[in-house]
């Protein structure tokens, strides 16, 4: 019987394992004193953030039960999706958020079901996890898509009708942003340019208007990006079996993966192998066995795919024309559901949380010579211990 129940919790905790690699827990139910009911999370920066390993500090190590650990705590019931409308729970947490610069506590729990040699142990709360977490009762953080053009402007846009809602002027000359990423609080956002042939980070802050040179992206802040695991795996091994294309991973689910070949003016491919549809063009919908079960919008050169939350944007330039068309296609069925025709030019689009409520709807950045870090930026960035970052 013992030998049973030993072999039980070994296949829990490899389970913990695989969802950890898949980057996420699928949503995460909030309920506490603080709370009439229960709030559930589902957003992927929140549920990235504050799953296993990620809200706790792991890595310093378990601690003594905080003297002050502060009044208010949440209970985390963290889970995956195991189908269609089924979700496991994972395991159960308490989270004492803090407040101000006080630094944020753990108590596991314990898995739903076993074992695990964090249980009834305190950890720190990592501080990008915890900023993340008051982020989520913040009430004016929108979703938006970011439309990024040549000029070194950030376009927000409502992700519904598509029209603009925000201009912000990050930069005095023009300059491609390519890239843009969530922080781990709503007003602040990574994004990558292109100078002079190298890749340049910036970290923008719209409460204190400036726009400041990074040395990295914090890895908490590209975490989300790697949260693809099936759809990358499928990916990169399809791309291997086409030579001078790649395949990128937009959006996985229980049953499906989408993908999409990098088409259009933008890219060096050879032209007349994307006009023979020997590269096609369109969303792939992939099985996670690696079999094709659709393909959505095949006469379209996408050179931009995008998710939000139920739906894709799509960017296509195609060949030879001067416009740019934004789609907002059903990430269930790749119906178009609305289109927007941009300037000329090349374009990059992103879809980030954020709180626009502190800026006006034309704001220029300022660029300040030197920018403090946040302080859940430092042990990201210097890969500081937890425990110097809670006594500063």
């Amino acid at each position: 019987m013992r030998g049973r129940y030993i072999l039980l919790v070994v296949i829990l905790l490899l389970a913990a394992v695989q969802v950890s690699a898949k980057g996420q827990a699928s949503r995460i139910i909030l309920t506490g004193p603080a709370l009439e009911g229960e709030k559930v999370l589902t957003q992927p920066l929140l549920t990235s953030l504050l799953s296993m390993g990620s809200l706790e500090d792991f890595m310093t190590g378990a601690i003594r039960e905080p003297a002050d650990k502060g009044e208010v705590y949440y209970d985390l019931e963290r889970q995956f999706k195991v189908g269609p409308d089924n979700y496991a729970t994972l395991d159960h947490v308490r989270f004492y958020p803090g407040e101000g610069n006080q630094p944020g506590y753990v108590y596991y729990l314990g898995l739903e079901n076993g074992w695990s040699e964090y249980d009834e142990e305190w950890f720190y709360a990592r501080p990008e996890a915890t900023e993340a977490f008051r982020t989520a009762f913040n009430p004016n953080a929108q979703p938006y898509v970011v439309l990024m053009p040549e000029n070194g402007h950030l376009l927000m846009a409502d992700p519904t009708t598509l029209e603009d809602v925000a201009d912000i002027t990050l930069f005095n000359f023009d300059t491609q942003i390519f890239d843009v990423m969530d922080g781990p609080d709503a007003g602040t956002l990574y994004i990558n340019t292109h100078d002079a042939g190298f890749t340049q980070h910036y970290r923008v802050s719209l409460p204190e208007r400036t726009v400041c040179w990074s040395e990295v992206v914090p890895p908490a802040v590209e975490q989300p990006h790697g949260v693809l695991w099936s759809a990358g795996m499928i990916a990169q091994e399809l791309s291997s079996k086409t030579p001078g294309t790649w395949l990128e991973p937009i959006a996985e689910n229980d049953q499906t993966v989408l993908l999409y070949h990098p088409l259009g003016r933008y890219h060096n491919y050879d032209y007349g192998a994307e006009d023979r549809g020997e590269i096609p063009g369109g969303i792939l919908v992939y099985s996670h066995n690696g079999r094709q079960r659709d393909h959505w919008q095949a006469d379209k050169g996408f050179a931009q795919v995008v998710a939000g939350d139920g739906v894709l944007y799509a960017l296509e330039a195609p060949r030879g024309e001067d416009r740019v068309e934004l789609y907002v296609l059903d990430s269930a069925n790749g119906e178009i559901l609305n289109s927007r025709s941009l300037g000329e030019g090349r374009w990059n689009i992103g879809y980030s949380v954020l709180d626009l409520s502190r800026i006006q709807a034309r704001t220029r950045l300022a660029s300040p010579d030197r920018c403090q870090y946040h302080a859940w930026e430092i042990p990201q960035v210097w890969r500081m211990p937890q425990t110097l970052v809670a006594s500063s």
